[in-house]
């Protein structure tokens, strides 16, 4: 480990060059753990989990926080020398020399959350879209597909690839691409059930108004056994 003073002498985005403030009274703390706005998901759980190892901020561990023109803001862990924590400190350093994952389950933890979060905010939707596109569902149906909730959307995705997600520096990354290839009109209907069900009704209705029924035997099937296939796109047919 490196005292605050050492680190900031050595120069780069964390060197004197870039802070402005007063560090003199920590300046012979020892740095452990750092993150930023851009830190990856590595980085920001190692913090977390070594900031809980070391018991927190006390009088023997500071935070110290402070904007950044490059990185948007950071943050540093110091520890006090000759202290409890700074036995921790050594303990931290020997075991990510070793291995750079402090907590493995706190990690996947975060992986999952950040991958839920990036579905929410963009990969569902990008879902959404690729499906119309792939199917080119009428408009009655790409509005039944918008209420269909994210999560449920999701289900329908994770089984539809084999690895929902992957992580890297740069984030969570969904193969939205493979999902959308290996999914049929069935695996559809499965999240557009009241709009299938619908158009079930909607052709039943019209085989009864025209007194011929057996035009429509499959479609019929359909109404009265759950698991009588007929695709999305037959039935949209029908119901013209």
């Amino acid at each position: 480990m490196k005292t605050r003073k050492q680190q900031m002498q050595s120069g780069g985005l964390d060197g004197y060059d870039n802070f402005l403030g007063d560090d003199s009274d920590y300046q012979n703390w020892y740095g452990i753990l750092g993150q930023s706005r851009d830190s990856d998901i590595l980085e920001k759980t190692n913090f977390t989990v070594g900031l809980n190892m070391l018991g927190g901020e006390s009088d023997t561990v500071r935070v110290e926080r402070y904007g950044h023109w490059a990185v948007g803001w950071i943050e540093e862990i110091y520890v006090k020398p000759e202290s409890e924590a700074y036995k921790i400190a050594e303990g931290i350093e020997a075991k990510l020399a070793d291995y750079p994952v402090l907590d493995e389950e706190a990690y996947s933890q975060a992986e999952f959350d950040d991958y839920c979060e990036s579905w929410d905010n963009d990969y569902c939707q990008d879902f959404r879209r690729s499906l119309v596109e792939a199917f080119e569902l009428s408009e009655a149906a790409e509005s039944a597909l918008d209420d269909v909730d994210n999560d449920e959307l999701r289900a329908l995705y994770e089984s539809l690839v084999n690895n929902p997600y992957e992580s890297d520096s740069g984030g969570v990354y969904c193969d939205i691409k493979t999902a959308v290839a290996d999914c049929t009109f069935d695996k559809l209907g499965e999240v557009l059930g009241g709009y299938y069900k619908g158009l079930v009704e909607v052709v039943y209705s019209q085989a009864l108004l025209t007194g011929s029924p057996d035009m429509f035997d499959d479609v019929l099937r359909c109404r009265w056994d759950d698991k009588a296939d007929m695709d999305i796109e037959t039935l949209e047919a029908f119901a013209a």
